[in-house]
């Protein structure tokens, strides 16, 4: 039997992911959690919880929700701040200072980056 309004899927439609970097700038937009976690090299239950409020960013970044009622454009890249989203979508968030995230950040990076291999093994 047949619903309607709904699709027969039993996936989700994926939902477009913000990224902010440690000075709460927008620096990329993702079309879902899954390629924001894999590019990002972090869970996809941390971006989840970063996305949702849970967590306050993961590895040094700030993650949200692509709002249904707010136009984003590549223009905004680089240019909106992440205080505008949240008051756009009427959301209250805490934030950490930007030197501390940015510590995160360096040290995520630190613990992620591919070690020199110079012996050849």
């Amino acid at each position: 039997m047949k619903t309607t309004g709904k699709s027969n899927s039993s996936f989700r439609q994926p939902k477009q992911v913000l990224v902010f970097n440690h000075t709460r700038i927008l620096v990329a937009i993702t079309r879902s959690m899954q390629s924001t976690a894999d590019l990002m090299h972090v869970p996809i239950k941390a971006v989840s919880r970063a996305c949702q409020g849970t967590y306050i960013g993961t590895a040094g970044l700030y993650f949200r929700k692509l709002h249904p009622d707010i136009l984003i454009e590549t223009s905004d890249l680089d240019t909106l701040h992440l205080e505008e989203y949240d008051a756009l979508c009427e959301e209250q968030r805490r934030y950490l200072p930007k030197d501390k995230m940015k510590i995160l950040r360096e040290e995520f990076a630190a613990r992620h980056s591919p070690k020199n291999d110079t012996d050849g093994q």
